[in-house]
């Protein structure tokens, strides 16, 4: 919802800028709240956190849902190789995309983006290689998801692929004799 500036009740002068000076940012962000009629940044932090939840949950459920159904249709299947490959292609895609727009928002434009690709990948390239065990790993992982949802459930391939999360909360206690700081004895 836009708020115009006779909403928000600001002092009018004949130097627009001035009257914008004249006004705290505590005051305009007050105004501000009370012309939206919104409530406390608390409460916008509570919403925000259980609409994300809401949309995990329904991402998740759908993913292994969708792979379940695509995978049980008559006639040829899909390789999952490739479509492994191509959700971690668009992921790259989406990161220098991102990695892009950022350095045109701070003015280092092309130049400044290519730079930093380099910086990245070539000069700290040891920092890069350490990543390409996860990553593989990952992709690994990705391929076996498929298999497992090939041949189980969509719910049971489901719990299987969370139960990772306890099972690695579950070696690092065992393995490394380190329990979790966050939780209390």
């Amino acid at each position: 919802m836009a708020t115009s500036r006779a909403d928000l009740d600001l002092p009018r002068d004949e130097s627009t800028e001035e009257s914008c000076a004249l006004v705290s940012s505590k005051e305009l962000a007050k105004r501000i709240e009370e012309a939206s009629g919104s409530s406390t940044p608390t409460e916008h932090a509570a919403w925000l956190k259980w609409a994300s939840l809401g949309l995990l949950v329904f991402q998740n459920s759908g993913v292994f849902l969708m792979m379940r159904y695509t995978r049980s249709l008559t006639g040829p299947l899909y390789l999952t190789t490739v479509t492994v490959w191509l959700a971690e292609f668009f992921k790259g895609l989406v990161c220098a995309l991102i990695l892009l727009a950022i350095q045109l928002r701070d003015g280092g434009g092309w130049s400044g983006f290519t730079a930093q690709v380099h910086d990245e990948l070539w000069v700290q390239r040891r920092e890069t290689l350490r990543l390409a065990i996860p990553a593989a790993c990952y992709t690994v992982q990705n391929n076996l998801l498929y298999l497992a949802v090939t041949h189980m459930s969509a719910a049971g391939s489901q719990v299987l692929y969370q139960s990772k999360t306890l099972s690695t909360a579950l070696f690092s206690v065992t393995i490394l004799s380190s329990p979790n700081p966050n939780l209390e004895p």
